[in-house]
């Protein structure tokens, strides 16, 4: 194929994939941002603050559910789409059984070892349900196969089920246990719409116990996981450090610009997931092309990490009041300070997609634990020291994502950037 025709196929799926995975974001995203908002008013900043808390240590722990099968199933698939029946029912049947065995070990934890309240053990466990949601969620699949439409029918499934949910059960501070078990079953009731799905398309699968071939795909696997929970233990060290030393109403008022401006930069996240699996590809088959489509992705996340970066600090306090109203009006400035994160985040994925891609998957974890360790550093001098508020937590919180930018900046240039170095001596 003449190499103008196949990078004009290159730059259709790239569109496609980036425009369907959009669909999916405005869709799903924009209505979880909203039902976050629907609750952070009816829940009061002290009920909302333990509601984002349990979801953030089930949304962490379900990375040991996922065992890296998703980054890793996305990338083989990617390479290699027709083979792709067998590895699906092999990495399906390691995510169910993980799934039951984890949540079985999750409930005797807060069952028999957290004392808490039995509201807030029940609010855990209801948030809890959403890790054997995940363990059968197959939208990992759809992005191997570049069948990125197919994601938004979920999304919009998952979206419709929270908000109604929200809307007509959720009434008071009094209703966080039913607010934890609607966010549970709207992943089941989406997870069902792509079982369905790849039904309907041909890709029926059953369990696969085959130890041989399951253990290869473990090993493999791992290789992804180990720096997801490292990305994932920071992307919710800010959650679990406003809820272990503030009190629960300033956690609060921290916590809900905080997770509104965290759900912003999901965009940058699915548009560097729509990049991934052709980023995959070329990578293994044409390092030439690779580095043009990362550069398209790069300006891509610079112009829209920009504009919604500055929005966000300029009109933060307004923003902050007409979402949340009043009662968080003491949240404003944090808003716009944590507003710059957008930014950095859109910049920051460009690069962790091009390492995964490219087989670097390892390279994340130092970036992440240099981050994690300046963060919890940062806080808890500030805590020894009385001056620990939500703006000076929001503004170390953006320092740290800054230096870990840069950090993934350099990293490029050890690994792919110089492979693409000595590919051009070669030539």
């Amino acid at each position: 194929m003449p190499v103008p025709e196949y990078i004009n196929k290159i730059n259709v799926r790239l569109t496609k994939n980036v425009i369907w995975n959009l669909a999916n974001e405005i869709i799903s995203k924009a209505s979880i941002v909203l039902a976050n908002v629907f609750l952070a008013r009816r829940l009061g900043p002290e009920s909302y603050g333990i509601l984002i808390l349990s979801q953030a240590v089930a949304m962490y722990v379900r990375l040991a559910v996922d065992l890296g099968t998703t980054m890793y199933g996305i990338r083989e698939i990617g390479k290699s789409k027709e083979n792709s029946q067998k590895l699906i029912n092999q990495l399906i049947t390691i995510r169910f059984v993980l799934g039951v065995v984890i949540y079985a070990f999750y409930t005797y934890i807060i069952i028999f070892i957290i004392g808490s309240s039995n509201t807030i053990k029940l609010t855990y466990l209801c948030s809890g349900l959403y890790l054997l949601a995940y363990s059968f969620n197959t939208d990992w699949i759809f992005k191997g196969l570049e069948k990125f439409r197919i994601l938004s029918y979920g999304g919009a499934a998952n979206a419709i089920f929270q908000v109604v949910g929200i809307i007509v059960f959720v009434k008071k501070a009094q209703d966080i246990i039913i607010a934890a078990l609607i966010f549970s079953l709207s992943y089941f009731f989406s997870s069902s719409i792509f079982i369905y799905i790849l039904r309907k398309i041909g890709l029926s699968f059953r369990l696969s116990l085959h130890w041989p071939d399951l253990k290869i795909h473990v090993r493999e696997s791992i290789e992804f996981m180990i720096p997801g929970l490292i990305s994932a233990g920071y992307q919710y060290l800010p959650i679990f450090l406003a809820g272990k030393l503030m009190t629960q109403q300033v956690a609060g008022l921290f916590l809900a610009p905080f997770r509104f401006v965290t759900s912003m930069t999901a965009p940058g996240f699915y548009i560097s997931m729509a990049f991934y699996p052709v980023l995959s590809d070329t990578y293994h088959n044409n390092k030439i092309l690779f580095h043009k489509v990362l550069q398209k992705l790069h300006a891509v996340m610079f112009c829209i990490g920009v504009t919604l970066g500055l929005i966000g600090f300029l009109f933060g306090g307004r923003i902050n009041m007409l979402l949340f109203g009043k009662q968080y009006a003491g949240s404003a400035d944090v808003f716009s300070i944590l507003a710059l994160i957008l930014t950095v985040n859109f910049l920051r994925n460009g690069y962790v997609s091009a390492l995964r891609a490219a087989g670097y998957q390892l390279s994340l974890i130092i970036p992440y634990i240099f981050a994690s360790a300046l963060l919890s550093g940062l806080y808890f001098f500030l805590y020894q020291i009385d001056m620990l508020d939500s703006i000076l937590y929001a503004t170390v919180i953006v320092l740290t994502e800054s230096l870990m930018l840069a950090i993934f900046m350099i990293t490029a240039k050890m690994t792919y950037d110089n492979v693409a170095s000595g590919l051009d001596q070669a030539l």
